[in-house]
């Protein structure tokens, strides 16, 4: 992880939210506009990892849900509910997270949608014009959402056949983690999510002054890591992404450790 990752990674959320904050401007006004820069930070989470990453997201929604609150638009008004429902959710997921809780997180699709649905009970009037504006907003976003998905999933299955190919073959203190039976085991983890192989390889080929400590540590990376595949409301073609992404999820780990490895 560096510093242009990170501005990359802010950037590209920036524009997604700010193309909602566009969307919003006849509800909220000029604080719509604002909110995107909030929104975006919570863009920066999968660099950071689980469960850092949700503390992230919820610096993102908590103050965006504040700054909706200003505007006073029902509509304003219903999202800074959902804003708020999915920062407390996110912040609590932290601790969950820490004994081994991941509920919330795998199922933050349908808690947005709970939230969206008690605000909109809470703010919007019933009134055709209000629904119709509120169907609007809902089709505008979904649309926006499927667009940007889509172009990811593209984006991913485009790259995926790359991934093992990136980071061989390495060479850790005269240690050839190219040969043929250890990239297998590397493309078992990084296709199949299988550590095992993997950690045997560690184990048989770390240098002999790697410490203990440094040794369970490189382990826990592996045997902690728990693949993302959606919640109960998630849609088969978005799993597929959600694979895809997890599977460069974990072509990322093994890179960093190697690269630990070629520091010993």
């Amino acid at each position: 992880m560096n510093f242009r990752e990170l501005v990359q990674d802010y950037v590209n959320g920036l524009v997604f939210w700010a193309l909602l904050g566009i969307i919003l401007m006849d509800h909220a006004g000029k604080i719509s506009l604002a909110v995107p820069f909030f929104l975006a930070i919570g863009s920066l989470a999968k660099r950071f990892g689980e469960p850092k990453g949700y503390l992230l997201k919820a610096l993102a929604f908590l103050p965006s849900s504040a700054l909706l609150l200003l505007a006073r638009g029902w509509l304003s008004s219903a999202l800074a509910v959902t804003f708020l429902i999915l920062g407390v959710a996110y912040a609590l997921s932290y601790p969950l997270h820490l004994r081994g809780n991941d509920f919330l997180p795998r199922n933050m699709l349908g808690v947005a949608v709970a939230g969206f649905a008690l605000g909109a009970g809470l703010f919007v009037r019933i009134s055709s014009v209000n629904m119709m504006r509120l169907l609007d907003f809902i089709l505008a976003l979904a649309l926006l959402w499927i667009a940007l998905s889509i172009g990811d999933y593209i984006s991913m299955r485009y790259r995926s056949n790359e991934i093992i190919s990136d980071f061989l073959p390495v060479e850790v203190k005269g240690v050839d983690f190219s040969l043929a039976e250890v990239k297998k085991t590397i493309s078992r983890f990084v296709e199949d999510a299988d550590p095992a192989p993997l950690i045997v390889q560690l184990l048989r080929r770390v240098p002999r002054s790697v410490s203990d400590a440094d040794l369970e540590e490189l382990i826990r990376m592996l045997t902690e890591y728990r693949p993302y595949t959606g919640g109960l409301l998630t849609p088969p073609w978005l799993r597929t992404l959600y694979a895809e992404k997890e599977k460069e999820k974990r072509a990322n780990l093994v890179r960093e450790i190697l690269d630990i490895l070629s520091g010993w």
